[in-house]
This record gives structure tokens, sequence and C-alpha cells, in this order.
């Protein structure tokens, strides 16, 4: 949609230029709205609105004065539109305390569609797994087992994965449009007709405008309650189980999501900080007091680490659920469709630190999520990385 405003000193001003101007602007749109005072008063000179009428526009109030004197009254201030029947409703009010020139005003039926960020995600369904195979096993995997520090080690196994992510998995872009496929052409034409009887009402306040806008309204509400229930009866009407009636409730949204992370945009990120460090949490460093005499100690109370084998690497990382993603970018799915290849290099890293105790600095941090609580207040969420 364009939206112009035009002032014209006086009528002696050539409108060539102007009118090349917008002539070089309006090629490129629809739903074109310029207004003004463009001081040509079309109830005698049509030179104007033949020029606009060559760029597609015509007037919409064509036949009321605007511009009042002692001695004469003008058409000057005028609405230039490409789509008359998108006009729901122009009018136009006396501003006598400060101005020669009456208010126009105008409204237009735009419907601006939903701006929604596109939402993207990795499409595992695309993929070419005979060309992501032919690459992992391109790899220099056993490059780990000659890297002495375990962040180095890290480093390599994920920046590969990565790579490979990145080279060989699709990104699905989708837009999700919100549909109401119960609004009927005839339900619409009653909406339209709604919202004109709307605006002569809160233009002139009168009982005889307010009665037939509450009538419509009433009846808009009555189809589209109607053509709604018929829609949903016919989507659940047939014989589907329980288990896809509520695929189909939470593929409508109908079902409210609890605990959604809060958008960061609309937060003040030192308050939310301040928030996170004064939570009251235990102290974990404490030194608990011993039980036993210095001198003695006891096997069973000892705490230590064991080596870990493939299969508990295998069964730690098959049970992760989420499909977070970390800061180090290796995507969940991605790396258990990866694990017949890398899991030996994972144990290896693993059973590394575990003997080194020399935990990886990069496995340290974590994407902390604001999450609102239903008490009110944020939780923080620490989304860690695929592999730790």
């Amino acid at each position: 949609m364009l939206v112009g405003c035009i002032y014209r000193r006086n009528g002696r001003i050539d409108a060539t230029s102007p009118i090349n101007t917008l002539q070089h602007i309006t090629v490129s749109h629809s739903n074109i709205v310029l207004a003004g005072d463009f001081n040509s008063n079309i109830l005698h000179e049509k030179h104007l609105v033949d020029h606009m009428m060559s760029l597609g526009l015509s007037v919409c109030n064509s036949t009321i004065p605007t511009h009042f004197t002692s001695s004469s009254s003008t058409l000057l201030d005028l609405f230039f539109i490409d789509r008359q029947d998108k006009v729901l409703f122009h009018d136009q009010l006396s501003a006598e305390q400060y101005s020669r020139h009456d208010l126009i005003y105008l409204s237009y039926n735009f419907h601006l569609d939903s701006i929604l960020v596109p939402s993207t995600f990795p499409d595992f369904n695309s993929i070419n797994y005979s060309e992501l195979l032919e690459a992992t096993l391109q790899v220099e995997w056993n490059h780990i087992y000659a890297i002495t520090s375990v962040d180095d080690q890290v480093l390599f196994l994920e920046s590969n994965l990565v790579n490979l992510f990145e080279n060989h998995v699709p990104i699905k872009t989708v837009r999700n449009h919100k549909s109401c496929p119960w609004l009927t052409p005839q339900i619409k034409s009653l909406m339209n007709q709604r919202n004109i009887a709307y605006l002569r009402w809160k233009s002139y306040k009168t009982p005889e405008y307010l009665s037939p806008y509450k009538s419509l309204r009433n009846m808009v509400i009555k189809n589209i309650r109607a053509e709604k229930t018929k829609h949903f009866e016919n989507k659940f009407s047939g014989s589907i189980n329980s288990k896809q009636k509520w695929s189909q409730i939470k593929r409508m949204n109908a079902v409210p999501t609890k605990n959604r992370a809060v958008d960061i945009a609309d937060l003040n990120l030192n308050e939310i900080n301040c928030s996170f460090v004064n939570f009251d949490t235990p102290n974990f460093l404490a030194i608990p007091t011993p039980v036993h005499s210095p001198n003695t100690v006891n096997p069973n109370t000892c705490f230590y680490f064991h080596g870990v084998d493939q299969y508990d690497v295998l069964q730690a990382i098959l049970s992760v659920k989420s499909n977070a993603v970390g800061l180090n970018k290796v995507h969940p799915t991605f790396l258990k469709a990866l694990l017949p290849i890398v899991l030996p290099y994972i144990t290896y890293i693993f059973n590394n630190f575990l003997s080194s105790s020399d935990y990886p600095s990069s496995w340290k941090q974590a994407t902390v999520v604001p999450v609102s609580k239903p008490s009110g207040g944020l939780r923080p969420i620490a989304v860690l990385g695929a592999v730790h």
C-alpha cells in the first residue's frame, strides 16, 4: 500500500514534475491513496484529474467544495486512489475555527496480511544420505587421538559435525498463515457492511446510524458462530481415533502452551541478568562435616569416576528427547544419525576428560532462555549442547 500527502502551494506551479515523480513511484504499488491540497478547483478545471487518470488514479471526492471564502467555494482538497471499490466511506468536516479548508477523511478497506517471521527448520527428510555418508567417512576422525588438549578435541569434533550439517542438511522455510475457512464470501460481505455502518455511526453519533450498525454486528456474530460450528463438526465427524483428534487440535493451536519462552526484544536484559544472578541457590560447594576419623577412610563412601564404554554413551545420547540446539550448533537429531561413525570418538573424549579431570571449556557454557512462570517472573532455562 502507498499513502502520500501532497501540497501544491498555488495553481500556477507546473504539475508536470510531480506527475513524473508519481509515475515512477506508483508503477510498483497497488492500493494507492494520495491526499492533499492540490490547489486546482476540479469543479471547473480537469487538467489535474486527466493527469492523474494517466497514472490509473481517480478522484474520490469530486462533488462537494472543500475550500470556502467570502466570495467563492472551490474543491481543492482531494483524494486520488487507484481502487474505488476499496473505499468504504468518505466525508468532510468543517474546520472553520482554524482554516478555510474542510477536513476530508476516508476509510479504506485494506487488509494487511499477517507479517509473520518465517520459521526455518532442518529438513531431515530431504537429506541425501549416501552423499552425507561419503562426506562423513572422508573426515580424518582418527586425528582426535593425536590431539592432546580436550578443548581441541571437542572443537575438532563439533566443527566437523557443524560443517557436515551445513553442507548436507537442507533448511526448509515455512510461513504459517492463520486460516479462517468459516469466513464465507457472504460473511465477508456482511462484515464489510458492518464496518461501513460503524464508521457512519462513529462519525455522526446519532441513533439512526447506531441501530443499523448493531443489527449488522449481531448478524455477523451469529453467522460466524454457525459457520464455525459447522466447520469443526465436519472436521471431527470422521472415524478417527483420539490420538489423531488431539493432533488436529494441536495443529490448530487450540491447546494453550505453558511456559512459553519470552520475546527477548520486549525485556530489559540487565534486569534479567540481575534476577538470575540473585537467585537463592544452595551452596553445593560447601564442605560437609566429616563423620569419620581423618585417620580412617571407608572405601564405600569414596566418590570416584569410572570410564564409560560406547554402549553407555549411546544410551545417554539416545535418551535425549529435546531437539534444542546449543551454542555448539550441533543438532541432536543429526548427531544421532552419525552415531555409527562418530560414537567411538565421542566415547574417547568422555574418557579423556574423566581421566584427566579437564572438563571442556566450551561445555561450561549454555544458552539461557528466560521462560515465564505461572506465578509471575522468569525462570532461566539453560540449553546445553547436543553432546554434553
